[in-house]
């Protein structure tokens, strides 16, 4: 009846829609940021970045944080990601899974935590900026990263 015609008139021209829960993804809070590669793979920064192929939830294994906030996929589809007190970035490794590397023991001496590092940009295949609260790095090619202050307004 009238009822049923209301509801297909609704979601007709809507593209599906897929609710996942955390039994389903494996972690255990709410995705910050999502990109997806060439393949169609998704990927979520949560408490760790969590992979999506259409099928099935993957955890990709990398130094601890507990939350990461910025992901970008360069060029050559390597995934950058910046996190609480984390900047580094992944690609292929053993068949099926990926290598990450953290940046954290190559950033300045004296650096100190970095806090929530909110966004990173890819730059190229080699490079990236990673932007914190009141820092940014950049990782320029294969140099070691540089650090820009970022002065705190004044209370």
């Amino acid at each position: 009846g009238a009822a049923t015609h209301g509801l297909r008139q609704g979601v007709e021209g809507m593209p599906p829609l897929r609710v996942f829960m955390a039994r389903d993804t494996g972690v255990k809070t709410m995705a910050w940021s999502a990109i997806q590669d060439r393949e169609g793979i998704m990927y979520f920064g949560c408490d760790t970045v969590v992979s999506f192929d259409g099928d099935r939830w993957r955890p990709e294994r990398m130094d601890p944080t507990y939350v990461i906030r910025g992901l970008d996929i360069g060029p050559n589809g390597r995934i950058w990601i910046a996190g609480v007190n984390q900047v580094g970035w992944f690609e292929p490794g053993i068949p099926g899974r990926l290598a990450y590397h953290s940046l954290m023991s190559r950033l300045p001496p004296g650096t100190g935590d970095l806090g929530d590092v909110w966004r990173v940009y890819a730059e190229g295949d080699e490079g990236a900026i990673f932007v914190a609260e009141c820092a940014c790095f950049g990782r320029p090619g294969r140099n070691a990263p540089c650090t820009f202050t970022i002065p705190r307004s004044a209370s």
